[in-house]
Order: structure tokens, then C-alpha cells, then sequence
């Protein structure tokens, strides 16, 4: 049975490079082809539907127990080519969340199935019947990715009863796609998509098939007539990026971080225990019953979307900068998040029972926002010494922050001082539990971010990888992974729909942010002196670029901080930056660069333009445009001194102004 809203939805459709025209198009086929829709009943109240992948040409289908639970009656399967069977439930094993069907049919196109555990980085397909599509009449969804991590996890969703060995993938999964096939690159079924996933991660996961043959009786005796044969037989071709992973593994770090208030996990109920606590419920009336199954599930989708926005317990990610034990993290990790706080702390731990309640009034009023700081920063390393770590400094502009341990003769990773190219291909690593690597690609899809500090990627973000490295193709590091949200966590009460709705970027968005690896280089030497760094540049100017696209692209003042030296030497907001300290400014990275060597103290000549009509007054050889520029002028006054001026009108002026940076 599925939902509306679907954690594990991503919007992101990845298609790897080096991938063989002709072999996409053979998985595609076989893939359409071997992927049906199911539908069943489990009462008068609770229809399921969802996906299942076609293992033998004489009926017999691989899909889970959340499409196909043990009681279920009314089986029916639906085929690509507008076919439909009824089928018979032959065995299940609800330990590896599977179910095997058996339809009476003859010549079907089926899936091989893989002999073992495909590779982190490998490619990965996924076909589903998203959304009841093939049920619909239509074919079945189709997406690539790569296979994006493996690791244990432990059943979150109140559908899913699954712990154990996983397969991730950055290939979509949608609404109606548990039960379905996760291929390999060989065109083999490796896994079972599951409704299970990782809190720090929330990525598509699968059962991987070797559990599933293991666990059912008609698959580990071989009754049924499956093949391993691949359908695509030539080698795949390396990316680069996942060899270039496992040389950086041991110089990743899991970070446990304790806060003053530690994280939480929001009270949560299967249907089944849910329908226990209701009253009378075998005696209503089926739309009476199908109404409460109805506020039940509209009830947990918004506990699992707060859940999304909390921060989970459990690992993060670092990498080692030093033999001596520095560490690089993102401040994401490290920030001083929001709780919210009840004014009776009796009613601070939110019941189940209360949760309708809760919703249905604004008890935002009885909360106090409060800081829930960061108390104790554990690391632990690749060969599982545990350290406790000390907090160096935060580089707030980079959004990156600085750690030590006490060790010496440690791995570590050298920051290349690489530029980020726009459209060159990237992948982000992070680390799991088991100090397992996960991966996540994409490209650059924007290389100047915040004044040219960061920039903007599309490989997914999550809790698990923010604070992990960025890599190019050629394994140079690149960036550090941010945040993968905006605004930062909270906990403490429930945000109400309207709340939600307001959310700025939520993780595995496919907007993801990187400090400049050029940036970080110049940032840590002060870093590590203990310097923590809340501004761009020591030095103040006092104004705001952004840049203005069009025919001719232009770098102008947004806006001038007043008081600022900007301000007391009078640029204005509009005026077009045309160089500074005689160097042309034609981008942001260009302003940011110039900007970082400057000094307090630091005389510096500033040429714009002022665009239009100008009208001004010349004092003493100084220009009044607005009534600051004429405050400016008279602090600079003695007493009795003789002013001379004129006023004059000139179009598009071109000026020069020195400034003393403070």
C-alpha cells in the first residue's frame, strides 16, 4: 500500500557517462518488458498496490511484502503489453521483505538474476509502477543512476520490516515503485526496491537479491527456472571516481557529535498497532474505517516529513587534512541548531495520541526557541580508534569547520587548488557506520556561489555525506560538501503544513552547495591559529556585488552599508564595478579574489561607473550626488574653511575613488 507522499522520491534522473547507446537501449527494453504492476487486498479497508519484476519466462515474480503482505487476497499482476493475470502468493519471507509470485503464463521476457553484490559507482537502472502507471495502461517508469552506497540498514518506515544489508541508489524511486527491480550494469536483477531506508541518508535502497535467494525455499532449491546469464556481457568501463573513493577511505573520519538536547525520533505507529487503539473499529462501516486508515496515513506522512527535518542521531562526515590530525567538517555539522522548548516540560515529549490535537491548534505559542549547542565532537577512524576531538575554529563565509585530534602519522587529504569548471562531473563522498564509502555524482551546475566563496552542484546531499569531500574526475579534491539544507534543523515540536510548505531546500533536493577548494586553501592557515572567520574578508568595504546578466554581463553594488568606507568615499547602489586596485572585475570570482588579499588598513582605488544622467555637485574636487555623499564632505571640514564647487551634469560618468579599508 503506498502513500501520497514517499520519502524516498527523488527528482534527480542521472544518466552516467561512457554508457553504450545500444546497451541502454537493450536494458530499457528487457526492463519495460520484465517490470509489472500488482495490486491486491488485504481487507474491505486496505487495498495495496506497487511494483514486481518478472524472474522466469513461465510466470514466477520477485516483489516484497509491502506490495504483497502474507494475507493478501485478490492478487492481480498487470504487464506492459496490457495483459493482466491473476496470481497466486507462493511463498514470503517477511525477514527479507520478499514475496514470490506465480502467474499462468508462457514466454515471458524475464530478468537474470546477479550472482552477487554489485559495486559502489556501477551503474543501476530502476523500473516501477510508479504512480499505478502500468496498471494505467502506460509503460513502466524508467530511470538510471549508479549504485551510490552498501550498507546495514535498519527498517524507519512503519511499512517496512527489513534490517540488513542494502543496496543504494541515486536512480529515482517514486510512489509505487517498492517491489521493483534495481538492475546492475550487466542487465541483472540485483535487488528489491524496499520502502526501508537510512535516516542520514534517505536515498532508495533495495534488498539485495542474494538475501532474497537465500531466504526463499523455491530460490535457494532452485524450483524455480531463473538465469544468471547478463544480458549485456562487455565489462563496464571505470568512471574513475569510485577507485579515487577508496584511495581517500582511510583519511574519511565518523563523527559522533552529542548536543545539549540529543536528537529525536518522533512517535510512529504501523496501521496495524494504530487500528488496535481505535474503538470499535471491526464494527464501523467500511467508509467509516477507510476515513480513519485515511487521517492515519495523512497523520504520518507530516511526522515523517518533520522527521526529515530533524537531525538523526548517529554518523557524519570528516576527512583528515593533516598527519597531525586536523579534520575538515561542514559547519552543518557542527551548528548550534533550534529546540523548542515547551514552557511545561511535562508536555515536552509529544505523544502519538496528542499528535491530531496538536495539529489542529497553533501551539507554536507554548514553545521557547532556544540554542541546542554542540557538547562533546567524537572521531573515530578507519582502523576504530576513538578520539575525542577539540573544536580549532568555523569559517562561516566557507560554511566549514576546523577539528583536531591528538594522533600523529595519520592519512590525509591534500586540497587541490582546482577551480570548479561548469558541467565538469563531480561526486561527493561520505561514510557510513561501518566506515563503509558512500558516493553521490552529478556535475557543477553553478561555478560561483555567495561572492564566489562556494559553489553549486547536483549530486545529492544528505545528513550522512555533508562535511565529506568533493572530487573531479581526476581525483583531485575539489570542495567539501555543506549543507544539504536550508534553514538548519529543529526539534523540540512539530511544524504544521503551512510551516512545511515555507521549507527552503530539504536534502537529496539536487541543490547542493561546495566551498571553493581555493578558498579553503587560504582559510585554513588562520583556521588553525584558532581564528574563527564571520565575515568575507577582514578587511571592510562595505558593499554588496551581484551580477547582472544580459547581452553584456556587469558586476554592480546591490547594496552600500552605511557608515561603511564604501559609504565615506561614495559609491552608491547601482554603480557598475569596473575594476579594483587596477584590476578588471568581470565576474564575482573575480571581486572575491581581488577582495581576500586586501588588508585593514589598506588603501584601495575602486573604478565604477554610474550609469545615466548624472547631476552633482563638485565641492573642494569631491562629488555630491545624495545627502550622505554631502555628510561624508562636511566631516571632512575645518573650522572656516572655503569651499568652491560647481554643478554638473554628465552622462554615464566614469569615476575613481580611493578608499582606506578598516
Amino acid at each position: 500500500m503506498r502513500r501520497a507522499f514517499v520519502k524516498l522520491s527523488l527528482c534527480i534522473i542521472f544518466i552516467p557517462a561512457l554508457v553504450n547507446a545500444g546497451d541502454y537501449t537493450k536494458i530499457a527494453k528487457l526492463g519495460n518488458a520484465s517490470t509489472v504492476g500488482i495490486s491486491c487486498i488485504l481487507n474491505d479497508y486496505m487495498h495495496y498496490y506497487g511494483t514486481g519484476a518478472i524472474i522466469s519466462s513461465d510466470g514466477y515474480i520477485l516483489t516484497s511484502t509491502t506490495v504483497v503482505p502474507p494475507k493478501a487476497y485478490d492478487i492481480w499482476v498487470y504487464l506492459t503489453n496490457h495483459r493482466k493475470y491473476k496470481a497466486v502468493l507462493v511463498e514470503y519471507k517477511l525477514g527479507a521483505e520478499s514475496a514470490l509470485l506465480k502467474i499462468d503464463a508462457k514466454g515471458l521476457k524475464a530478468f537474470p538474476l546477479a550472482p552477487g553484490m554489485p559495486k559502489i559507482g556501477q551503474r543501476a537502472y530502476t523500473f516501477g509502477n510508479s504512480n499505478n502507471m502500468v496498471r494505467n495502461s502506460w509503460n513502466a517508469s524508467f530511470s538510471t543512476g549508479i549504485i551510490s552506497g552498501l550498507y546495514m540498514v535498519q527498517s524507519t518506515d512503519i511499512q517496512s520490516s527489513y534490517n540488513g544489508p542494502a543496496i543504494e541508489t541515486d536512480a529515482a524511486v517514486n510512489p509505487g515503485q517498492d517491489g521493483g527491480p534495481l538492475i546492475n550494469s550487466y542487465g541483472q536483477l540485483c535487488g528489491i526496491i524496499s520502502l526501508s531506508y537510512s535516516v542520514r541518508r534517505w536515498q532508495g535502497v533495495a534488498v539485495p537479491i542474494n538475501e532474497i535467494r537465500n531466504s526463499l525455499t523455491h530460490l535457494k532449491e532452485k524450483k524455480v527456472a531463473f538465469t544468471e546469464i547478463p544480458l549485456i556481457h562487455k565489462k563496464e568501463k571505470s568512471r574513475g571516481f569510485s577507485a579515487f573513493a577508496r584511495g581517500l577511505k582511510n583519511s574519511l573520519v565518523r563523527l559522533t557529535i552529542e548536543r545539549k538536547y540529543p536528537a529525536e525520533m518522533l512517535p510512529r505507529k504501523s496501521i496495524e498497532s494504530y487500528l488496535k487503539t481505535v474503538a470499535d473499529f471491526e464494527t464501523k462501516t467500511t467508509d467509516a474505517k477507510r476515513k480513519i486508515v485515511g487521517r492515519f496515513y495523512n497523520r504520518d506522512e507530516i511526522l515523517a516529513t518533520n522527521q526529515h527535518l530533524n537531525r538523526p542521531p548517529g554518523i557524519f562526515t570528516g576527512f583528515l587534512i593533516s598527519a597531525d590530525g586536523y579534520i575538515l567538517t561542514s559547519i552543518f555539522n557542527l551548528q548550534t541548531d533550534t529546540f523548542w522548548k515547551h514552557r511545561k516540560a511535562a508536555k515536552q515529549k509529544l505523544k502519538y495520541d496528542s499528535v491530531d490535537a496538536y495539529l489542529k491548534k497553533n501551539y507554536k505559542k507554548n514553545y521557547s526557541r532556544i540554542k541546542n549547542p554542540v557538547k562533546k565532537v567524537s572521531v573515530r577512524l578507519w582502523d576504530n580508534r576513538l578520539f575525542t576531538a577539540k573544536i580549532i575554529a568555523r569559517h562561516y563565509p566557507l560554511g566549514i569547520a576546523l577539528i583536531k585530534i591528538e594522533a600523529k602519522d595519520l592519512p590525509f587529504i591534500e586540497i587541490d587548488a582546482k577551480e570548479a569548471v561548469l558541467g565538469a562531473s563531480c561526486a561527493v563522498i561520505g561514510i557510513t557506520k561501518h566506515h563503509k564509502f558512500t558516493m553521490n555524482t552529478g556535475i557543477i551546475s553553478a561555478d560561483s556561489r555567495d561572492n564566489g566563496m562556494r559553489f553549486q552542484f547536483d549530486a545529492l546531499a544528505n545528513y550522512g555525506n555533508s562535511g565529506g569531500p568533493l572530487i573531479d574526475l581526476n581525483g583531485n579534491i575539489i570542495g567539501i560538501c555543506l549543507n544539504p539544507m536550508t534553514p538548519l534543523p529543529f526539534m523540540g515540536r512539530l511544524l504544521s503544513v503551512n510551516e512545511l510548505m515555507h521549507w527552503q531546500i530539504a536534502p537529496n533536493s539536487g541543490v547542493s552547495f561546495s566551498a571553493n577548494a581555493l578558498q579553503l586553501r587560504n582559510a585554513i592557515g588562520k583556521m588553525k591559529k584558532g581564528q574563527n572567520i564571520h565575515s568575507y574578508t577582514e578587511a571592510f568595504i562595505g558593499i554588496n556585488p551581484r551580477l547582472r546578466k544580459g547581452r553584456t554581463k556587469e558586476v554592480y553594488i546591490s547594496f552600500v552599508v552605511e557608515g561603511s568606507p564604501a559609504a565615506i568615499a561614495g559609491i552608491h547602489k547601482g554603480d557598475i564595478l569596473l575594476s579594483i586596485d587596477n584590476k578588471v572585475i568581470k565576474s564575482l570570482k573575480d571581486v572575491a579574489h581581488i577582495v581576500k588579499n586586501l588588508k585593514k588598513g589598506d588603501r584601495v582605488e575602486i573604478d565604477i561607473l554610474r550609469k545615466g544622467k548624472q547631476r552633482y555637485l563638485l565641492l573642494n574636487g569631491k562629488r555630491i550626488y545624495i545627502n550622505t555623499d554631502l555628510q561624508s564632505f562636511m566631516k571632512t571640514l575645518n573650522a572656516n574653511e572655503r569651499i568652491t564647487g560647481k554643478y554638473i551634469e554628465v552622462e554615464d560618468d566614469h569615476i575613481s575613488i580611493t578608499l582606506r579599508l578598516r
